[in-house]
């Protein structure tokens, strides 16, 4: 093994160019780690982010799923039937109750269409 004399070597690292040089490649190097920590954090925050996402649609899609599977159930056909075009079984007879409300909504709906002033002739002269 070649050994330099310790002046030598003293002299070499008391270069001034040389020790500016090193210093110059450790910064380069932390800085280097440095961009590649945040790099690997953005990287894992963004990942954490799409997991999180591809759950919800999982869900979602399921969700989904059933619904489908359900409307096209023949449990759904008859409910729609039933309550939406009045159909009945062939042995079942299908009453339909006339809404009380639907009688007070028209005389209140033609007593808005009177004006104001009408009203109150005919509350005091009728």
């Amino acid at each position: 093994m070649l050994r330099l004399p310790y002046t030598h070597t003293k002299k070499l690292l008391s270069n001034k160019i040389i020790l500016l040089g090193l210093f110059f490649i450790l910064c380069f190097i932390i800085y280097a780690i440095i961009k590649n920590s945040n790099r690997e954090q953005i990287i894992t925050s963004n990942t954490a982010k799409l997991d999180e996402e591809i759950k919800n649609i999982g869900k979602e899609n399921q969700e989904l799923t059933e619904l489908i599977k359900y409307l096209s159930s023949s449990e759904f056909a008859d409910k729609e039937a039933r309550e939406k075009l009045n159909m009945a079984e062939p042995d079942e007879k299908v009453i339909i109750i006339p809404e009380e409300n639907n009688l007070a909504n028209e005389i209140n709906s033609q007593e808005k269409k009177i004006s104001n002033w009408r009203l109150w002739i005919k509350y005091f002269f009728e």
